[in-house]
């Protein structure tokens, strides 16, 4: 194989189809199961790494059938199909003028060939192809083509001159064009016992009477996985309203704590004023033959076919039937015919009585609402959300649009308290395609010209991967998982018994003429549901996808990141209003109140009232101020950076031994810098001395390294401070292999930019004298002393950073080295293929207990204490039955087994992601609460010991709790510990001068993990830099 990654076949199997799907009129919704699948085996390799390429049929390519090629791509060039290169054009070598009759339909000079001998494509008419209107493309695409089916084989991976094509692909690989479900109307015929509907023909049946031995290379399972497919992903979202106690057995169901000062609060929570009081039934569901897709299986069951038989008030989720009503006779058979003749069993059996508060209950609930925002709200469902494309609001000047949304979820809290959360969300959603930003990046925009075919694919995969995108045609959001340069809009698969191109497919089933045959399509990540039916791999065009999100280069433009802010980020009062709107809107339409209605169900309309607790203001203290240490109480921002200055540290560090690196063209901000850190160093008690200083004249990356490897002196020389020209990634990343791989040695890295303005200058030089501080082993300040009974505590930070362009993760592990948290020690590791970190645990504590010993004159941790970030609810047992349990093997080994007694341990389980939101309510209106609120009554579980924080003050927007749920505590703690040590850790972040919204060994932990798995690819930081925060 070539260069890793590059020009990929994604190793389809054969192109065998899973659904013999009838022809649907333009704008009829297709059913999810009408995806193509590839076939045929790849031919062998030609000398330019693709299948071999027959001669094409004159009046194709004209003169270019035989012609040798100078871009080395392996195909004669085709006509672009905007008409921008006329179909019987001549080869043009690069640079060569294009005559003017290779643009018959164009007026004007012709412009210059481009690097695959193409005359370069005029600006596209508005509406065609996307962003890609105004680019300035030398060529019609953009990027390396890929020769359709028959001419070069889609299937075949690019490969060097004489390689083979590659071997045929294992089963259960399929391609999807992430169809829409088919909606059924009312009014045809049935009858009970023999009920025939004409309807499309089942997923794959035509398939397996055509193919016999079943499909995907023969693994029948590929297809028809079993009858339990269905119900395995009913039974996951059964799951999710499953209650399991998992609470210390201390702690009373309920239990709350006693310390601050009591606030009255209101929640984005609505209570149900009325529930089904009458008996429901649920039914279970089979088809014959089967049908694997829960959204198939809705859209053959549903209330307007088998209206006579089951009634108007039906609710399916694909598994269970819910009726209000008992049916007799059971097992009840009824029949859908299908357009080929096949007709689909239902069959209705196993009756049982819904109880009110049962995972059955809530999950009907759940459907109730969903069915009510589809359908009578009119909302699009993307992944578990809900938005309003018709509310959109377009930021032209940007090409982005606002998306509002409504997230929400009906759960049991305490007391069996039945509410609604409901919270306002945004999509940012391009107006950008995804084949427009391929143009973009397909150029190399210092020379104009086209980058070759490896360069385009690393520079598509580079940007694109691990992007969500949104199709155009039925609003589905997908991830990017790596790009086919193999396959086309040309390459075939079979749809119903016959060889189809995707051209041809998107015209037939959505009326959507394809204007780039030339464009590789895209892999993007399979659902579940997709992968239980043994579907790995799906495709999609470019494009039809939009591009969604913001990427780096956006976040970092203010001025776009403002004008997007505009409809996002929501003040408290603003929040409320709109969701009040939702509220009104949800009861008082008229289609949603008759569905409520007909199920016995209301909401209240205000939302829910609760007490919260305000945590006491922590105190700061800092190094010796006017003969005494300076202390004073955190103010209700929760922001101490006035506070600071002309403060000295609580442990300074002074610089007497460093190297300052900088380019020649930077001497000015680096002379002004240093002057600046000279000046604010000494008030902080941080002495800084000058420099050695290294001026790069060339900036190139080879140059950095070696000029810093070369002056490091590595008994001398304290830190390296590289003053970075641009935020150049690859450089940062060089710089930072070298300093914590190679050449073990604490770095700052600074972006000339960000201090090149002289009137921000001194507030950021005293942000890095901090940051080197904490580097070297200081520490800036600490917050009051830690409650006796809580004294040899070790807090750990545990978070798992995962790259989904890599499929890999980091474990950050950090851990408290004193009782006033200031010393920190480091561990990071590379987990391959999103492994669970168990694995390494039990080694990760036992070093943090020895270095602790080291530090602490041999007494090792009285009490552990673990911050878990980075886990969901579904993933709480696994933390249970194995990381706790490697924690405890941890203890046994190096405690008990050793004479020592064992330390108590506590784990706590932390989320940010939370729909969860708090107001204050007032003569002044509605805001948000302020630092140190504590919310642990009412909406929290009768199953868990949790409860909400606020610790941070934000100036705009709506702030976001963190919630706690303490899942093990053998130190057998109340509430009021654990609530008091969550605020303490989050006053301890020494890279922000106030609270942040998680204890700060979290954050660590987090740091650590991104610079590993970012910077480093993948490599522990070196041993000797373990012991401080090198990666702040």
């Amino acid at each position: 194989m070539g260069k890793k990654g590059r020009g990929r076949s994604r190793g389809r199997a054969r192109a065998d189809v899973d659904l013999d799907a009838p022809v649907r009129r333009p704008g009829e919704p297709v059913v999810e199961e009408d995806f193509p699948t590839l076939s045929a085996p790849p031919p062998a390799a030609n000398a330019w790494g693709r299948g071999a390429i027959p001669k094409i049929p004159g009046g194709q390519n004209g003169a270019r059938n035989n012609s040798s090629p100078p871009n080395g791509d392996g195909h004669p060039n085709r006509p672009h199909p905007d008409g921008a290169t006329h179909p019987n054009a001549p080869m043009r070598h690069p640079g060569e003028p294009v005559a003017k009759e290779d643009f018959p339909t164009l007026s004007g000079p012709p412009p210059t060939a481009n690097a695959w001998g193409r005359g370069a494509i005029p600006k596209i008419p508005g509406g065609q192809n996307g962003a890609r209107n105004n680019a300035p493309h030398p060529i019609g695409d953009g990027y390396p083509h890929v020769h359709p089916n028959g001419a070069t084989q889609p299937n075949g991976s690019a490969r060097g001159r004489g390689r083979g094509a590659r071997k045929e692909s294992p089963p259960g690989v399929g391609l999807h064009s992430d169809l829409p479900l088919a909606s059924s109307g009312a009014g045809l015929e049935t009858q009970v016992k023999n009920l025939v509907i004409n309807q499309a023909p089942l997923p794959g049946q035509q398939q397996q009477q055509e193919q016999g031995g079943g499909a995907m290379g023969g693994d029948e399972a590929a297809l028809n996985v079993n009858n339990d497919a269905a119900e395995q992903g009913n039974a996951q979202a059964l799951m999710r309203y499953q209650p399991q106690i998992i609470r210390p057995d201390h702690i009373k169901e309920g239990a709350q704590g006693t310390l601050g000062e009591a606030v009255v609060l209101s929640t984005n929570y609505y209570k149900f004023l009325q529930v089904p009081n009458h008996v429901v039934y649920k039914y279970h569901v089979d088809m014959d033959p089967q049908v694997d897709s829960l959204k198939r299986r809705k859209q053959i069951l549903n209330r307007f076919a088998f209206a006579e038989q089951l009634g108007d008030v039906v609710e399916f989720d694909g598994c269970g039937l819910y009726l209000p009503r008992r049916l007799i006779d059971l097992p009840l058979e009824l029949y859908r015919e299908q357009r080929d003749g096949t007709r689909i069993r239902i069959t209705i059996r196993d009756i049982h009585e819904v109880q009110p508060g049962s995972p059955d209950f809530l999950h009907l609930l759940n459907i109730v609402l969903r069915n009510v925002m589809k359908h009578d709200l009119g909302m699009q469902l993307i992944k578990r959300d809900f938005f309003d494309p018709e509310q959109k609001v377009r930021i032209e000047r940007h090409g982005f649009e606002v998306w509002p949304g409504i997230e929400t979820a009906i759960m049991s809290y305490q007391g069996n308290v039945l509410m609604m959360s409901a919270d306002i969300l945004h999509k940012i959603v391009r107006t950008c395609t995804v084949l427009g930003r391929m143009h973009e990046l397909a150029v190399d925009h210092r020379t104009g010209r086209c980058l070759d075919r490896d360069r385009a694919y690393e520079a598509f995969a580079r940007e694109l991967v691990g992007s969500s995108i949104l199709t155009k045609y039925n609003n589905k959001q997908r991830q990017i998982i790596d790009i086919d340069m193999d396959s086309s809009p040309l390459s075939k698969f079979t749809w119903r018994g016959q060889d189809t191109t995707f051209k041809e497919y998107y015209m037939k089933q959505y009326n959507i003429q394809l204007l780039d045959d030339d464009q590789p399509l895209i892999l993007v990540k399979p659902k579940d549901a997709e992968r239980r039916r043994g579907i790995n791999q799906v495709l999609l065009v470019p494009e039809l996808c939009l591009m969604t999100g913001l990427t780096e280069a956006v976040r970092s433009d203010y001025r776009v990141m403002q004008d997007i802010a505009v409809h996002t980020r929501l003040s408290a009062a603003e929040r409320v209003k709109r969701l009040e709107g939702f509220n009104n809107r949800f009861r008082n339409t008229e289609n949603a109140a008759r569905r409520l209605d007909t199920w016995g169900i209301k909401f209240d309309d205000k939302m829910v009232s609760l007490q919260g607790r305000l945590q006491s203001a922590e105190k700061i203290y800092m190094g010796i101020y006017m003969g005494k240490k300076h202390n004073f109480k955190v103010g209700p921002n929760a922001d101490w950076s006035r506070e600071m200055r002309d403060v000295p540290m609580l442990v300074p560090v002074s610089l007497k031994s460093w190297l300052f690196v900088y380019t020649q063209r930077d001497e000015r901000i680096a002379q002004n810098l240093l002057r600046t850190l000279k000046k604010v160093g000494p008030p902080m008690g941080m002495v800084i001395e000058d420099p050695e200083t290294v001026v790069i004249y060339q900036n190139r990356i080879g140059d950095w390294v070696r000029s810093i490897t070369d002056n490091i002196r590595h008994k001398e020389t304290q830190i390296v401070m590289p003053l970075l020209p641009t935020k150049n990634v690859p450089l940062y990343n060089a710089i930072k292999k070298t300093v914590c791989l190679d050449v073990p040695m604490y770095s700052q890295c600074v972006v000339a930019n960000t201090v090149r303005d002289e009137r921000k200058v001194m507030s950021i030089a005293t942000k890095i004298a901090i940051q080197m501080t904490c580097k070297l082993g200081g520490a800036p300040w600490m917050t009051s002393s830690i409650p006796e009974q809580l004294l040899g505590i070790m807090v750990v930070g545990i978070d798992v950073n995962h790259d989904t362009t890599t499929s890999r993760s980091v474990c950050g592990f950090v851990a408290t080295m004193n009782n006033t948290f200031t010393k920190y020690h480091t561990q990071s590791y590379l987990e391959p293929k999103f492994a669970e970190i168990q694995s390494n645990l039990e080694t990760r504590f036992a070093i943090s207990y020895n270095r602790y010993r080291e530090q602490n004159g041999g007494e090792l941790p009285k009490h552990i204490y673990v911050y878990r970030d980075g886990v969901g609810d579904g993933q709480i047992n696994i933390v249970l039955e194995e990381e706790v349990r490697a924690i405890n093997h941890s203890l046994d080994k190096c405690y008990t087994a050793n004479g020592h007694k064992k330390p108590g341990l506590t784990v706590v389980i932390i989320k940010k992601k939370i729909s969860t939101r708090f107001f204050l309510r007032d003569g002044r209106g509605t805001m948000n609460p302020p630092p140190g609120t504590i919310v642990d009554s009412q909406i929290t579980r009768p199953e868990w010991f949790d409860f909400f924080m606020v610790s941070q003050s934000v100036r705009q927007g709506t702030v976001t709790p963190t919630h706690f749920n303490v899942i093990y505590d053998t130190n057998r703690w109340q509430p009021n510990y654990h609530e008091k040590l969550a605020y303490k850790m989050c006053h301890l972040y020494y890279n922000w001068q106030g609270t942040v919204r998680v204890p700060a060994p979290c954050l660590y932990a987090h740091k650590a993990a991104f610079l590993v798995g970012t910077a480093l690819g993948g490599k522990s930081i070196h041993k000797d830099l373990e012991g401080t925060l090198a990666y702040l």
